[in-house]
């Protein structure tokens, strides 16, 4: 991966977490006036996961060259921010309850899919959590947050990805095959059906990279490429009406799927959009790296803020909407709570991604205590990698 498409890469990801952030502002929890742009939310999602599917097909190559580093790795990369947000999330909702019972309801209340957790909110906020933690809070049709924070469901699709990605890699022969349809089976259908997403980054980075070993570039490619990118952007209202509107059961089925995946269609929409926009920008880099290298800085400092945005905005929107209870129809109000969140999440990484060293470490020493691991692994230096 050359400096300017790591860096490219880096500015897509803090692009897309504003896009998270904004789209859900426009929320009616938050928000009157303003139509509601969380449509953008989700599809900023999808960017995520070609970007996620690229950056670890890249660092298998580069780095987390056997399942140990990789599994540290993985998780660290998870668990530093997961963690603070389960405990920041279950905070929230134990003040916004207090403060303004109303708000929170869609998330306190009752679930009519786990009966017997109805009416305890404490004890659906542990079982939530305990699964988020395990990875399972999304399987098959479930889709389980802890507490007020929402982003949290994506975080088991990447962990699935990032288990079938390793079956890949790192096993052979029929133990490959068998790992994978296994693991497929426990994910279920939602997964996979949005697994493609995450598999074209994985695909795209192979793909380039064979062409930068050849030292070869091909500007026709890159044209074609974003002039398509182009056409997405061009042609998305008119699709977003087309998948919205009535459809026979089949093309239903076949456009949408159930829980997390019920907008697949927008998914690979999007999905194919990014792609396409690395692909074609790989081919200009000589003259796009004019541009970006000289806010290499700014990007990755933004950049290294991304999961704490994403995974901290939503519980931070809910606590200052209900402590504040600032005008909704307000440009002004609604704006100062934008910058107050991501001011807010940029404190909170401090605790979150900015231990990632600390949590791989840790991790280090739970797989060489379990025979698993290589002591001398737990000594190296586990800052997160800047391709150049």
């Amino acid at each position: 991966m050359t400096r300017t498409t790591s860096i490219l890469l880096d500015l897509l990801r803090f692009s897309a977490a504003l896009t998270v952030v904004g789209g859900h502002l426009t929320q009616p929890f938050f928000s009157t006036g303003w139509p509601d742009l969380t449509i953008y939310a989700v599809s900023a999602v999808s960017v995520f996961f070609v970007l996620s599917g690229f950056v670890i097909s890249f660092v298998t190559e580069a780095k987390e060259t056997n399942v140990v580093d990789y599994a540290a790795a993985r998780i660290s990369r998870l668990y530093s921010v997961l963690v603070p947000a389960i405990v920041l999330s279950g905070l929230v909702l134990i003040v916004a309850v207090r403060l303004n019972p109303q708000l929170v309801a869609p998330w306190s209340g009752a679930s009519s899919s786990l009966a017997f957790i109805r009416h305890h909110p404490s004890v659906k906020f542990l079982f939530a959590s305990a699964l988020s933690l395990c990875f399972l809070n999304c399987i098959h049709s479930l889709k389980i947050c802890p507490g007020v924070d929402s982003p949290v469901w994506s975080l088991s699709f990447e962990a699935a990805y990032y288990t079938l990605f390793a079956i890949l890699i790192f096993t052979r022969g029929h133990k490959r095959y068998f790992l994978f349809a296994l693991c497929c089976l426990l994910f279920g259908s939602p997964m996979i059906r949005l697994m493609p997403v995450w598999f074209v980054g994985a695909g795209l980075h192979r793909w380039i990279r064979s062409m930068q070993i050849g030292k070869r570039s091909y500007p026709l490619l890159g044209i074609t490429s974003l002039s398509t990118v182009m056409l997405f952007i061009l042609f998305w209202t008119r699709f977003h009406v087309w998948d919205d509107g009535p459809h026979s059961h089949l093309v239903y089925r076949i456009l949408h799927g159930a829980g997390p995946s019920i907008d697949a269609a927008i998914f690979y929409y999007w999905g194919a959009a990014t792609a396409l926009l690395i692909l074609g920008a790989s081919q200009f880099d000589h003259s796009l790296g004019k541009v970006l290298i000289p806010l290499e800085k700014p990007i990755r400092w933004a950049a290294n803020h991304t999961f704490s945005i994403y995974l901290f905005h939503f519980p931070l929107l809910i606590l200052i909407y209900a402590v504040t209870h600032y005008d909704r129809s307000s440009s002004l109000a609604k704006c100062a709570a934008f910058v107050a969140v991501l001011l807010l999440c940029g404190l909170l990484s401090k605790i979150s991604e900015e231990r990632k060293r600390w949590w791989r470490r840790v991790i280090y020493g739970w797989l060489n205590r379990a025979g698993v691991g290589n002591d001398s692994l737990a000594k190296r230096d586990s800052i997160e990698f800047r391709p150049v």
